[in-house]
């Protein structure tokens, strides 16, 4: 099969979603999927929002909601987590407000153009978020590194029955330096790299110097929606002239066609 590696595409269709979860294209790109003007009305409030919330966190960077693959590592932080998700999935949508939330609307179009429709994934029958608020400050980096739900998160019994998972990221605010917090992929997969003999000690993430080149470098621009192959290597590099501000999850699929999962 060729792949395509990198989707430039008008509309977020049912093509596109096939072109990923067939594996022809590895990252596509929807341009100004939410309008500009928008982005630069909802992020006051939805900074104002990640000020205020009960499960904010500080990691890579700064988020109104921890991970759920890491929440779910711990009894009680999986329970504070369950227990804010739907008042974090609202608190975004009022943040949003008058407008509707771009997580919203992905959450809609999901469901109309895939076979099988699209739903938040539950644990234990409780939704989990989708759409985590992330802000990536001066200097804010991620290494080369694969997001698999069944390896995070190997008691969740649905996660091993993903044949293949999706990152997403709406870009809301972008770094003014065109080569700023780029958006790398490496066309590698969980098969050909190891831990053990590619990774960073004490880190989470796989040696550069061992990866080659990456086979996409995407600048986002502000309204941006892209969805990458998150079982493939990514990175994304250093932000320097500003912040990064996004709704963040993943996508879980399964052959034959069945549900989307959502969730952060």
């Amino acid at each position: 099969m060729e792949t395509a590696v990198f989707l430039d595409s008008p509309t977020l269709d049912t093509a596109t979603l096939d072109a990923l979860t067939s594996g022809k294209a590895l990252i596509a790109r929807v341009r100004r999927y939410t309008p500009a003007q928008v982005c630069a009305d909802i992020v006051p409030a939805l900074l104002h929002h990640l000020d205020r919330a009960a499960g904010a966190t500080s990691r890579i960077y700064r988020s109104n909601v921890g991970t759920f693959s890491e929440a779910q590592k711990d009894t009680e932080a999986l329970a504070r987590y369950r227990s804010r998700a739907v008042d974090t999935l609202r608190a975004v949508r009022a943040s949003c407000a008058p407008y509707a939330s771009p997580v919203d609307r992905l959450r809609c179009e999901l469901d109309e153009i895939w076979p099988a429709g699209s739903q938040l994934l539950r644990h234990d029958g409780a939704p989990l978020v989708f759409g985590m608020l992330r802000i990536w400050q001066d200097g804010a980096h991620a290494l080369p590194h694969m997001d698999i739900l069944a390896r995070a998160a190997p008691r969740v019994p649905e996660a091993h029955h993903f044949t293949g998972q999706l990152g997403v990221n709406l870009f809301l605010q972008v770094p003014a330096g065109h080569d700023d917090g780029l958006l790398q992929l490496w066309d590698v997969d969980p098969y050909t790299v190891d831990r053990t003999d590619h990774g960073v000690a004490g880190t989470y993430g796989y040696r550069r110097d061992l990866l080659g080149e990456p086979a996409v470098s995407l600048a986002p621009r502000t309204g941006d929606l892209v969805l990458l192959r998150s079982d493939r290597v990514h990175a994304v590099t250093p932000t320097h002239h500003g912040r990064r501000v996004t709704l963040s999850g993943f996508i879980g699929y399964a052959d034959p066609p069945a549900p989307l999962r959502l969730w952060s």
